[in-house]
């Protein structure tokens, strides 16, 4: 990076102590600046020495704009012959805490959603030029192991660099210098806007690190380590075990595995997914690609740096050259794209990055950028040897659609990280280039697929379910328009449509800003599948064009067959010591849909092991084209996740096709397991708040089958003689839309907004029933409540304490403390008398009464401490918590619990039969059903309030005097002495593995 002299740098010190000075107007970050990292050279080209407080590692560079004419070819000349091709000294910024004395040695970077940035140490950079290698003052010191873990934030507007957390676990080891001795640090870092959190890799013990974004700190909030286990000793683990790039995509976590980065042992990309929570979820750990390997010299050439385009389509993986696991190099690296094709990451191009070695230059850093306002225009990398055999190293940016297949660039954009390139020898300051990360332009639409429905006879097109939602806040949108994409600007294997309806769409009433708005499309596809793009463009009242968005569509295959729905059956199998499910399909043959229709007869799943057999013949009937019919097959296993393929064949078996990915979630094993229906939830009356004059409906919709769903909401509102009012779509903002996919044995949760400027009377309400519509054919499942206007002489009471966007769940025993709001939304004094009330029992409440007296328009917070009182056996899926206003002696809010089970890969203990048995000894017999090699034990409370004790018991066939026994698979009897002078006692069963 450019070395700014000592005068110069104690007059920007003096100037930027509250607000830095870049050569851009506004904050130091904005969207189309990148920020970068890179070693910090300890002399110039001359030989000086540069102290380490005036050596940078870390800088802004503006690239938003440019120009064709310094895109130009490679130039690979030795002096004296003088480089004429262009180069480009983009305007850059270094303020003077950004050296390596105060930040020290950084590479990986992130910046949220605020345009904060961040950046993590590291200590693997080159030594063929003399660098400083070390960590920061600011983090602890040139060897200090917490500096050798430091995430820092470095300030949009001031440009100061803080400690934002610390990775644990870092050990000391020799690093890229005999003297250099401490971890090895940071790997590369991305950011959540999902869950507003961070992603780290540690090169020191190969794992992956959740963050929590807090403000100007950071919380550890935990670690997955998706390889072998850590050892704990000191220094790297294997190359296939050690991690670096990390990028956060649609939910999901994508990281790269080091390897060797060779055509025997590549680099990999693999991927876990994360729960509602932002949480790991280690069983959703999968291989992604391996990136095509390097013959070169180098030691290894891992991939160390992930970026996604907007549409979602593109992955663009950087590979770096390291001529020793702790030292960093060039001359065997480049860049590859990776595109979706039927929803698998295909490396498609490989760029080999820089102008020198035919083996490619890259350091790794991959950033996408813009050219003429246009987002993901280029990719920018960064690189050494971009002009010449002696450099300059920096930055190499290539027009997305002149990246090669396999080759060298014809054309780049070349940005120096120091200015005054002289291709001389000590500019060559191999393994100095680091990470690059781009602040990118917002969408101005987000349009969201949420259901894609298969055509419906042969030559009908597909019909995709969309969500659309602007954010264009100063204008409504009152028409839209779909449109095909421009054949030129197509991906390659992908392909365009008109979509349906062809014409302008009137929006009734026109849509405003961040207002979800459901529409279905139709798609002229072939029923084999595969990308199709197409264009969605969204006008105001007089036509003009406010914003155009293009979306991309993965269809599925449609002409093979469609699992319409899945029922699962359980006993456990003694023999085995497993659980045997019987599972059975309801499958739709939809070869008719293409051009070689076959009769299913037969099926086969694979891999083969846990089914009974591997290839079935259809029972009772064979499924024709057009059709629906049943595949039942047993299964011996433990609850859990079970992913397979199923193909299914005609008698030949010369005709068949498959269907792939088909993962269920197994339940616990109790007899049988019949689905249980579908539910939902809403608070029975819904209050109009005087704030804002709108009611918040949450509707909860539970799928309680195996396998994903994904349903259709709409409104009804039926006026009656006590609630005479009638609402229409214009009343609810959304007034339609998708809930899903819901997860198998899931819920979720849609917000809807009511205007209610038709409550003119207090005590004035309109009834709403909502239902969910899973389709093919699934019952619909309805809930309702009532939208009401206070009365002037009650309070408004509302949870103010929501917990993410969900309902309130309780696990058998769980207690939860609530706090709600109550307010006086009148303009006198408000006696206030509250009960807290549980009707059926399920909860205990702690704080059962509120009493006070409200000023005008003020409000008041109680804490409520909840508790579930039963054990899981039986329980309905939901009870709710009421608030009784006990001076006009009714309901004034309801709160829908949801009483959950857990984990269903763990099942709860059940007590399946209770007796008494009172000779010749007094004594309460409790049948229970177990898991075989899981441990139990019995517990006894009087009034299910207090502490739960465990009581003895005598096991049929062998137990422990402490309530401890073990389980068989089956259902154990177990006996338990009873106080015959007790009035009741109650009985419960934990699993304590």
């Amino acid at each position: 990076m450019k070395t700014i002299p000592s005068l110069l740098l104690g007059w920007l010190t003096a100037s930027t102590s509250l607000f830095a000075q870049a050569p851009w107007s506004g904050d130091l970050m904005q969207k189309g600046i990148a920020a970068v990292t890179c070693g910090a050279p300890a002399q110039d080209p001359t030989g000086t020495p540069i102290s380490a407080g005036n050596a940078f590692t870390f800088g802004l560079f503006d690239v938003r704009n440019p120009s064709p004419s310094d895109y130009g070819p490679c130039q690979n000349v030795f002096p004296p012959t003088p480089v004429t091709t262009p180069i480009w000294y983009a305007a850059d910024y270094h303020d003077p805490t950004w050296n390596a004395r105060d930040l020290g040695n950084v590479f990986g970077i992130a910046i949220d959603d605020n345009g904060q940035m961040y950046t993590g140490a590291h200590g693997l950079y080159g030594t063929y030029q003399p660098l400083h290698h070390r960590y920061g003052n600011i983090g602890g010191g040139a060897a200090s192991l917490s500096a050798a873990g430091t995430v820092y934030r470095i300030d949009k507007t001031t440009g100061l660099p803080t400690v934002y957390c610390v990775i644990p676990n870092q050990q000391p080891m020799t690093l890229s210098t005999p003297t250099f001795v401490s971890g090895p640090g940071l790997g590369n870092l991305t950011f959540d806007a999902d869950h507003n959190q961070f992603f780290v890799t540690s090169l020191e013990d190969g794992k992956i690190y959740r963050v929590a974004a807090g403000g100007m700190t950071g919380t550890v909030l935990n670690s997955h380590d998706p390889l072998a286990p850590d050892s704990g000793n000191p220094g790297m683990p294997s190359r296939d075990d050690r991690l670096w790039a990390v990028e956060y995509h649609e939910g999901e976590v994508y990281y790269s595995v080091w390897h060797d980065g060779s055509p025997g042992n590549p680099s990999e990309i693999r991927k876990v997914g994360l729960d509602g929570s932002g949480n790991f979820v280690p069983s959703l750990d999968v291989h992604v690609a391996y990136v095509p390997g390097q013959a070169g010299w180098a030691a290894s050439s891992p991939v160390v740096d992930l970026t996604f385009s907007l549409d979602g389509q593109t992955m663009v993986a950087g590979v770096r050259t390291m001529a020793t696991d702790t030292r960093a190099y060039n001359h065997a690296s480049g860049t590859h794209l990776l595109e979706l094709v039927s929803g698998s990451w295909t490396p498609t191009h490989f760029q080999r990055t820089g102008c020198n070695n035919p083996d490619g230059e890259g350091y790794g850093g991959v950033a996408l950028g813009m050219e003429g306002g246009t987002q993901d225009a280029v990719v920018w990398t960064s690189s050494a040897d971009m002009v010449a055999n002696y450099g300059p190293h920096g930055l190499f940016g290539v027009r997305l659609s002149d990246v090669p297949v396999n080759g060298m660039a014809v054309n780049s954009w070349k940005v120096p990280y120091i200015a005054g390139f002289a291709n001389m020898p000590m500019d060559d300051r191999k393994g100095s280039g680091g990470d690059i990360e781009i602040l990118r332009e917002e969408a101005c639409a987000q349009i969201e697929v949420r259901e894609i429905h298969c055509p419906e006879e042969a030559g009908a097109p597909y019909t995709v379910d969309l969500i659309i939602d602007h954010n264009l806040t100063s204008t409504t949108v009152n028409y839209l328009q779909f449109k095909p994409c421009p054949t030129s600007s197509l991906p390659a294997g992908s392909s365009t449509v008109q979509p349906g309806p062809a014409g302008i769409v009137t929006l009734s009433p026109p849509l405003p800003a961040n207002t979800p708005y459901p529409i279905s499309v139709t798609l002229p596809a072939s029923p084999m599948g595969g990308m199709v793009y197409f264009k969605v463009k969204l006008l105001n009242e007089t036509g003009v064009e406010c914003c155009l968005e293009t979306v991309c569509v993965d269809l599925p295959p449609c002409d093979c067959a469609e699992i319409l729905d899945t029922r699962i059956d359980c006993e456990p199998d003694p023999a085995t010591g497993l659980n045997k499910y019987t599972l059975t399909f309801t499958v739709q043959n939809q070869t008719h849909l293409s051009g070689s229709p076959f009769t299913f007869s037969g099926a086969t799943f694979l891999p083969p092991s846990g089914f009974d057999q591997s290839s079935i013949v259809l029972s009772p009937a064979n499924i024709a084209p057009g059709t629906t019919g049943t595949v039942s097959i047993c299964y011996y296993g433990v609850p859990g996740a079970l992913c397979f393929n199923l193909a299914v064949h005609d008698g030949t078996e010369e005709n068949c096709c498959a269907l792939t990915d088909i993962c269920l979630d197994l339940p616990p094993c109790d007899g049988h397991t019949d689905p249980e229906p579908d539910t939902c939830a809403l608070a029975r009356r819904i209050p109009c708040c005087p704030e804002t004059g709108t009611a918040v409906v949450d509707f909860t919709v539970c799928n309680n089958s195996a396998v994903p769903r994904t349903y259709s909401w709409s409104f009804t509102s039926t006026p009656t003689v006590s609630c005479p009012i009638m609402l229409d779509p214009s009343d609810l903002s959304p007034a339609a839309g998708f809930i899903g996919p819901v997860p198998a044995f899931g819920c979720m949760t849609v917000s809807i907004v009511v205007r209610c400027d038709k409550f003119q009377e207090p005590g004035s309400c309109a009834n709403l029933e909502l239902c969910a519509d899973p389709g093919m054919g699934l019952p619909v499942v309805c809930c309702s409540t009532v939208i009401y206007l206070p009365s002037p002489d009650e309070p408004v009471v509302k949870l103010s304490d929501p917990t993410g966007d969900g309902p309130i769940g309780l696990t058998p025993g769980e207690k939860r403390e609530l706090t709600f709001k109550v307010q006086n939304p009148t303009d006198s004094e408000l006696p206030v008398s509250l009960q807290f009330f549980s009707e059926n029992g399920m909860l205990a409440v702690g704080e059962e009464r509120f009493e006070a007296v409200l000023a005008p328009q003020s409000s008041q917070e109680v804490v409520v401490p909840i508790t579930r009182r039963d054990n899981g056996d039986q329980s309905p899926q939901w009870t709710e918590l009421q608030i009784i206003g006990k001076v006009l002696h009714r309901p004034l809010a309801y709160l829908p619990v949801q009483l959950l089970d857990g984990d269903r890969s763990k099942a709860l203990p059940k007590v399946k039969k209770i007796d008494t048995i009172p000779l010749p000894s007094a004594t309460v017999q409790l049948d229970i059903q177990t898991l075989p090699g899981r441990y139990y034990r019995v517990e006894e409370s009087s009034d299910m309030l207090g502490e739960w004790s465990t009581t003895e018991c005598t096991v049929t066939d062998g137990g422990y005097a402490n309530g401890v026994f073990l389980g068989n698979g089956g259902v154990v009897n177990c006996s338990v002495p009873c106080d015959e002078l007790e009035k009741k006692m109650f009985y419960r069963v934990v699993r304590i593995d």
